[in-house]
This record gives C-alpha cells, sequence and structure tokens, in this order.
C-alpha cells in the first residue's frame, strides 16, 4: 500500500507514508492561509493529487525522500521574445539575472557570443534560466481598488479669436471607478498575476473643452475688425 502524487496530473512519486505526506502539504499552505477572510485562498502552483492504492514495492519512496525531492529547486529553462524598447540589462532584470549570466546562457545568439555590443531587435528570442522550487504555495486574493478616469479634451475652432489663439471653455476632471481584481502572489509578496474579475464607475470624467481661433490678422499685424462699418483715414 501506497499513496501516489501527482503534480498537474504527471506523476511525481509513490509514498510509502500517505499521511506524513499528506500533513506536509498542510503545513506548507497553513502559515498563508486566512480563515476569516473569504478573499484569501492558498493553494500551489501545480495541482496536487493524492491517490492511495497498491503499487510495486519497487517503486515506493520513504516519506523522507519525498520531501527532499518537493522541496528542492529545478533549472528550468525559458526563452525571453524582445520587445520593442527592451535593453540587454531591462531583459536580464526581468528576469532575475545579471548582464554576465544573461551572457553566459546565450553564447550563441545569431552565431556569436552575446556581448553588450549585440543588436537585439524585436521578435529576437534569448534564452533565460533560473532555479525553481517544484512545488510552490500561491496566495490568491480578490483585492479592490479605486482609480482614476482620465479625461479626454474636445477642440473647436472660432472665429471669434484670433488664429494661433487658444481659449479652455472647460477645466477637465478625471472620473473614478472601482476595480475588483484577482491577484496572484508568491510568498515574498511578489504579484505574478491579475485578472480584472469587474470595474464599476463612480464619478464620470468631464472632458476639457477647448477652442482655437480661426480668425486671420491683416498684413498690418491688426486683427479684422468686426461687426464696425467705418474706415479709416489718412
Amino acid at each position: 500500500e501506497g499513496t501516489a502524487l501527482y503534480l498537474d496530473g504527471e506523476l511525481t512519486a509513490v509514498c510509502s507514508d500517505g499521511d506524513a505526506l499528506r500533513a506536509y502539504f498542510t503545513s506548507r499552505l497553513e502559515p498563508y492561509e486566512v480563515p476569516d477572510d473569504p478573499n484569501v485562498s492558498v493553494g500551489f502552483n501545480k495541482q496536487v493529487t493524492l491517490e492511495d492504492g497498491l503499487y510495486f514495492k519497487d517503486s515506493l519512496q520513504d516519506y523522507a525522500d519525498v520531501e527532499k525531492e518537493l522541496s528542492g529547486v529545478k533549472q528550468a529553462q525559458k526563452v525571453y521574445t524582445v520587445k520593442t524598447g527592451d535593453t540587454l540589462w531591462d531583459i536580464a532584470h526581468k528576469n532575475d539575472l545579471t548582464f554576465r549570466e544573461l551572457c553566459a546562457l546565450n553564447t550563441n545568439f545569431k552565431g556569436a557570443p552575446l556581448t553588450e555590443n549585440s543588436n537585439i531587435q524585436e521578435g529576437d528570442q534569448l534564452i533565460v534560466t533560473k532555479q525553481e522550487a517544484l512545488l510552490e504555495v500561491r496566495i490568491t486574493k480578490v483585492e479592490t481598488r479605486e482609480e482614476e478616469i482620465p479625461f479626454g479634451t474636445e477642440t473647436t475652432q472660432s472665429n471669434e479669436y484670433t488664429k494661433g489663439t487658444t481659449k479652455t471653455l472647460q477645466e477637465g476632471q478625471n472620473g473614478l471607478r472601482r476595480v475588483t481584481m484577482q491577484n496572484v502572489y508568491d510568498t515574498n509578496g511578489v504579484l505574478l498575476e491579475q485578472t480584472i474579475l469587474s470595474t464599476e464607475t463612480i464619478r464620470e470624467p468631464v472632458n476639457k473643452k477647448v477652442v482655437v481661433g480661426t480668425k486671420k490678422v491683416t498684413k498690418y499685424g491688426a486683427a479684422a475688425y468686426i461687426g464696425g462699418s467705418g474706415q479709416f483715414i489718412w
């Protein structure tokens, strides 16, 4: 008799002590659970499935060995696709690498070692590698915040004002909305994923209204007189 452990549907180990294995998973989650808060849930980065049953003796592992395996780390190679505006230093920082480490991982970038003089373009791919725990705790929180809605600007033209003149008829005012999100954090509080659940407008934005003058000036530099019928005499 034993307990099989599946991570994301893949058989990872068969443990001889299923009770100890269950207690291990509980102990990993308990420090981050908030029983009185329905907006907080705790789980793992992978789906954990335990199945009791009969297994070949050769496949059984001691609990201590399974725990060591679950607590360990592994090297996971990842590929980063260059985006517009990226620099090599930005890419290294985003992936928890130093610039030298990034270069060491990409010794065959476009047929040559990656250096500070390498020309990267949008769409290029770079190898980024870091250690990852086999099983990590994830904390999911439903959180609400208020954020401003930027106002727009409405521009009209008028012959009542000299060309080049801009007059503000109404100042703009930002609106306000309430956003409810589902955020996933690691145990260090780093945001890993974010999903917008709903948005509610609290206050509509008020657009700024601007009028631009179109009245042409005379060759003498004075604006054409509007509404009069007299003439100047030299």
